[in-house]
């Protein structure tokens, strides 16, 4: 049994009173100057807008809480990293809460009532182990990242930037602000170990070995360390240096990259329901001088302190297509640059924290931002997906393109897409009577849903309708749906340009004029859900439009829910298949495993390329970019990458379930000259030919 007698510590062992009082006078400025550097960067969000009201409170929190203390979105695409921050994470939590609970035992309980005192006894052993081995995971993990970023040095903390040429920039701060930050924690963690092992050296206390790391420290000292007068002024000296450590970092805090321990809790907290999802304009933009992301004003509050949780983990930047093909879109900088934009306009004093960016007096969008970078993003959610704090990168952008809609500083094959679709409803420039020509020759009676009732209302969208090779697939979902005896119709003539990719260029007028219009027509039809081919529509209908209390779902959502509620036949398929998951599809909306049913259903041989799922590479048509003039594309093309990476699975078919997908992917075959032996399929065709096989 453990005698509970002697089994203690005193904290300020062999210090004077005055050294006491100095100590508590030092911890007092450190602490206001703390407080005093959380209020700035407060007063800095408050000069944004009010934004969107915050839902289900108790959700977030629980959510937040999951998500922060599990580290699960830090782990996930990279272990490496992942561990050593969950080490750091869990480390400081676990010592600063064992500095809190001894403050509170020496200098609040021990005043009022020593009988009050609780830091002795076994408690007081299990106290002292559990700090020794959370501070050792978290020297671990510090010294794990200091590793990486001096020896390992992986491209996500390459500060090079893509759109300016070297020696027009300066990244030096953020590479010191990155080491003071690990070095600050790392003198915490050291001169803590050492001032314990001083302490038992000194003390001799019969329950030290409780102490693992001190104890063994201490014996490493014997014969170094005389334990007497010299120990106890190497312990002085020591016991300050960590005092003065400890306190300096607490002062730090607020004015550095230490920060995002407390952005980055509040920014996933205020994460959107959908990521990426496009807010309308607000009364007090349409009252701006200037449309679009400009000033400091122009950001909502919740922007701002999303800017100031970027911790510039790169992840975003490495996961990016545009930088994949060598674009100069890059979205770490994107952030980077907004958030320095908006710390030097607000006059916030940080260290190491913030780079000087020409301005080009004042102008964000053409100045800190290049036109070309912004006409760069393909909206693919690759960044969003990927941030472990949950920043959304799109919506910074779309706003910012917002103001070249209105300035007139667009792409030749944007204005013609936006011109055609504002004066016929549809990116094509045919009339509306060509929307369902299609149907002819099709030997499916198609209802006409503005004049029926249906079960299943299809919205074909403009690519599926029009474009020759996305047609084909079209018309092949047509026949499937006939051969399941579903009851379905789509809008002919009537049905406009849903306005996913016209409100990601930033044309957010145009945008509501196709919400009124098509909604004025869906509220006028008889149907029980949605279906679309088209991912883009889909995540517009979905996400965006005025709830219709419908459920909105893709093609092959309602293939796999028929397919595996019924006996339908199937023929098997014969061959080697890859499938390339669309942006809008799988990361907007979480439909991952649908489409792979429908392909088991089939019996196909099916492999995954190196990036599939949350980790598939756009195709590069998104945000706009199937529009643009092929003049202004990447020095890679994205689709053209996309296939490459389906060719190495040895697939004979690359296998979409998107219109747009299927064009771009398609062409780039053809530009690749890979010939007949590697073709694009729409997952409707592969349906059709095995249900045509029975027949």
């Amino acid at each position: 049994m453990i005698e509970d007698s002697g089994i203690a510590r005193e904290v300020f062992l062999g210090l004077s009173t005055g050294s006491k009082v100095i100590f508590y006078l030092l911890s007092a400025v450190a602490v206001i100057i703390c407080v005093w550097g959380i209020l700035q960067r407060i007063k800095k969000y408050r000069r944004g807008r009010k934004g969107k009201e915050l839902s289900n409170i108790f959700g977030r929190t629980i959510e937040t809480a999951k998500i922060c203390l599990s580290n699960m979105t830090i782990i996930r695409d990279d272990i490496y990293s992942g561990v050593s921050h969950i080490l750091i994470f869990w480390g400081f939590i676990v010592l600063f809460t064992g500095s809190v609970v001894v403050a509170l035992n020496a200098d609040v309980l021990a005043l009022i009532d020593k009988r009050w005192v609780f830091l002795d006894g076994l408690f007081y052993l299990w106290f002292s182990f559990t700090l020794d081995l959370f501070g050792l995971a978290f020297l671990g993990g510090i010294i794990a990242m200091a590793v990486r970023r001096a020896f390992v040095k992986p491209d996500s903390i390459d500060y090079t930037r893509l759109d300016r040429e070297i020696g027009m920039y300066s990244r030096g701060s953020y590479v010191v602000g990155d080491w003071v930050f690990l070095g600050g924690l790392m003198g915490i963690a050291i001169t803590g170990f050492l001032v314990e092992g001083l302490r038992i050296l000194i003390t001799h206390p019969v329950h030290a070995p409780w102490s693992f790391v001190g104890y063994f420290i201490s014996n490493l000292l014997q014969g170094i360390v005389d334990p007497g007068y010299s120990g106890m002024v190497a312990f002085k000296i020591m016991w300050w240096t960590h005092g003065f450590i400890s306190l300096a970092f607490v002062a730090y805090l607020p004015y550095s990259k230490a920060v995002h321990m407390i952005t980055d809790v509040a920014s996933v907290f205020c994460k959107q329901a959908v990521a990426g999802a496009i807010q309308p304009m607000t009364d007090d933009e349409l009252d701006f001088e200037q449309v679009g992301h400009m000033k400091v004003e122009h950001f909502t509050r919740t922007e701002l302190l999303t800017l100031d949780a970027c911790t510039k983990c790169g992840r975003c930047h490495v996961w990016c297509p545009a930088v994949i093909s060598k674009s100069s879109l890059s979205p770490r900088d994107i952030i980077l640059d907004l958030r320095d934009y908006v710390t030097v306009k607000s006059g916030n004093i940080t260290l190491w924290d913030t780079e000087k960016v020409p301005y080009a007096e004042g102008k964000v969008v053409g100045g800190l931002i290049q036109e070309q970078t912004l006409w760069s993003c393909t909206t693919c959610g690759s960044c969003m997906e990927h941030c472990p704090v949950s920043i959304d990168h799109v919506p910074f952008l779309v706003k910012m393109r917002r103001h070249l809609i209105e300035g007139g500083f667009i792409d030749e094959g944007i204005q013609e897409a936006l011109t055609n679709i504002s004066e016929c409803g549809n990116s094509f420039g045919e009339p509306d009577m060509k929307r369902g020509q299609w149907v002819q020759n099709l030997d499916v009676k198609i209802k006409d849903a503005r004049k029926e009732e249906v079960d299943v209302l299809w919205f074909v969208g403009d690519f599926a309708s029009f474009d020759n090779r996305a047609v084909e697939a079209t018309k092949a979902f047509a026949r499937v749906m006939s051969l399941l005896k579903v009851d379905f119709g789509i809008l002919y003539e009537g049905e406009r340009n849903a306005g996913n990719d016209v409100r990601r260029v930033g044309e957010e007028g145009l945008f509501e004029e196709l919400v009124e219009q098509n909604v004025e027509l869906l509220n006028n039809c008889q149907f029980n859900r949605i279906v679309t081919t088209d991912p883009h529509s889909m995540n517009v209908l979905k996400n965006e439009y005025p709830n219709f209390n419908k459920p909105v779902l893709h093609y092959t959502e309602l293939l796999a829910q028929i397919l595996g509620e019924t006996n339908v036949s199937l023929e098997k398929i014969d061959c080697k298949v890859t499938y390339h998951d669309p942006c809008y599809l799988g990361r907007y909306n979480n439909v991952y495993q649908d489409p792979r049913n429908v392909l088991a259903r089939l019996g196909v041989e099916s492999t995954e390329m190196s990036h599939s799922k949350r980790d598939s590479t756009c195709c590069g048509a998104g945000g706009g970019q199937i529009w643009v003039s092929a003049e202004n594309h990447s020095e890679q093309r994205m689709s053209e990458m996309r296939v490459k990476e389906a060719v190495e699975t040895g697939a004979e078919y690359l296998v979409v379930a998107c219109p747009k997908c299927l064009v771009m992917l398609e062409d780039a075959v053809k530009a690749l000259n890979l010939g007949s032996g590697f073709a694009v399929k729409d997952i409707s065709e592969l349906v059709l030919e095995s249900m045509l096989k029975l027949t």
